[in-house]
């Protein structure tokens, strides 16, 4: 809905760039850089880009970015901005054995108005921020409302966050799921699931890092529910275009 563009160096240590983000903030392509270095910077053809974060919490973030020529896009996703404050980034673009990062810059998150600490019934944050969303668009007519307020019940249902989990909707491709973080889904739902090695209740690990060879890739990780001694993982080299076969490993019981 809003977009940013930030000239960023390709060699470190000017002054960092600072972007301006409310807390729990979450948009698609809100981040335009254009990269230079004296002149326009242009990413090599076949290169991978992601943007990389440090949170005030400790925890990381890296995730896939696009580019055209010089500039490069990136969404703001709620991972990045769920805790306040200043949080260090960079660009960093992989060519074969060549990786090179940007200069830094800082994403600087306002706190957000209602915060974790609020006492809210049975609620979290970004379920009432969807709940808002519903709100507003609801027919002024009884009928319509009524039926609003159902869909938005049942969207909360899907997406509501419980202890930094994300819960997966019905019918989603698993081949698609390349931000790190970690999911949940029902029972109900692995039966719907594309690219889903198992058709019963999971939560899916999803990681990204640089390989031996400093290829990216990213690894997904499926434990079933209610059964410690099943794991599913495979992995992609190529930021989520191809993927292995799923591997299943069976545990032992020590006794321990």
């Amino acid at each position: 809905m809003i977009t940013q563009t930030i000239n960023l160096n390709m060699v470190p240590g000017s002054v960092y760039p600072v972007i301006h983000v409310s807390q729990y903030d979450n948009d698609s392509g809100a981040l335009k850089f254009n990269l230079f270095n004296g002149s326009a910077f242009s990413v090599p053809a076949g290169s991978a880009v992601v943007i990389n974060g440090t949170k005030p919490d400790g925890y990381g973030f890296s995730y896939s970015a696009t580019y055209s020529g010089n500039v490069v896009t990136a969404n703001v996703t709620q991972q990045m901005t769920a805790v306040a404050g200043e949080v260090k980034c960079e660009l960093r673009i992989t060519k074969n054995s060549d990786i090179i990062g940007t200069q830094n810059f800082t994403l600087m998150v306002e706190p957000a108005a209602l915060d974790n600490n609020t006492v809210i019934s049975d609620s979290d944050i970004p379920a009432i921020a969807a709940a808002a969303d519903y709100a507003a668009s609801a027919s002024s007519s009884a009928s319509a409302a009524a039926t609003s307020a159902a869909d938005a019940a049942s969207t909360l249902a899907q997406t509501k966050r419980l202890g930094g989990v994300t819960a997966v909707s019905n019918g989603t491709d698993l081949n698609t799921m390349t931000s790190i973080g970690e999911y949940q889904f029902s029972s109900n739902t692995a039966s719907t699931l594309v690219h889903c090695p198992i058709t019963i209740g999971g939560r899916l690990t999803v990681e990204a890092g640089i390989g031996i060879n400093s290829s990216q890739y990213i690894r997904q990780t499926i434990m079933r529910y209610n059964r410690a001694d099943e794991i599913f993982t495979r992995v992609s080299v190529d930021t989520g275009s191809n993927w292995t076969n799923w591997y299943q490993f069976t545990l032992t019981d020590t006794g321990a």
